[in-house]
């Protein structure tokens, strides 16, 4: 009788499984510049059907700035993860040093500044990205000059659940 009483007690009918790739997840790279290269932090949250990112760069040893945001749904498929963009936003920068606010103004899909944001970034509207999670890792691969593989710089980038 306690075995069945505890049994009972653990095993609930309305709790939600959640996918293995929801969560909030962050990657740091290095990205190339044309002063040599800058830290960028990618913090992204994923549920079951949407998305939001954020693209920070490091200002100073111990400090993040915004500078990109997107948000958007998303559809996943074995391990194919299917991505539209449906808000995207940049960082003002400031009039004194001109150095990002990390203030982020935004705009929706259907909006000139929206289509102007995504050929600026060079981000299509839409996306495909193959994901494997191993433990606390999330490895996303797109292609994104669309030549059929993830090799190419920025292609496969590592993310830590949060």
């Amino acid at each position: 009788m306690t075995v069945v009483v505890l049994f009972n007690l653990s095993c609930k009918e309305d709790e939600t499984v959640l996918p293995d790739y929801a969560g909030t997840w962050a990657a740091v790279e290095s990205v190339p510049t044309e002063n040599g290269s800058m830290q960028v932090k990618d913090i992204m949250t994923l549920t079951e059907t949407s998305f939001s990112d954020i693209h920070q760069i490091q200002v100073a040893t111990d400090k993040w700035t915004d500078m990109v945001g997107m948000k958007g749904s998303l559809s996943v498929y074995g391990d194919i993860m299917s991505v539209t963009i449906t808000e995207i936003g940049v960082t003002s920068l400031s009039g004194v040093t001109g150095l990002p606010t990390g203030v982020i103004t935004s705009y929706k899909k259907g909006s000139s500044e929206f289509d102007a944001l995504l050929s600026a970034n060079e981000q299509p509207k839409t996306f495909e990205s193959k994901y494997t999670i191993s433990g606390k890792n999330m490895t996303l691969q797109t292609d994104h000059n669309g030549d059929g593989d993830y090799l190419d710089k920025l292609e496969t980038s590592v993310y830590v659940k949060q």
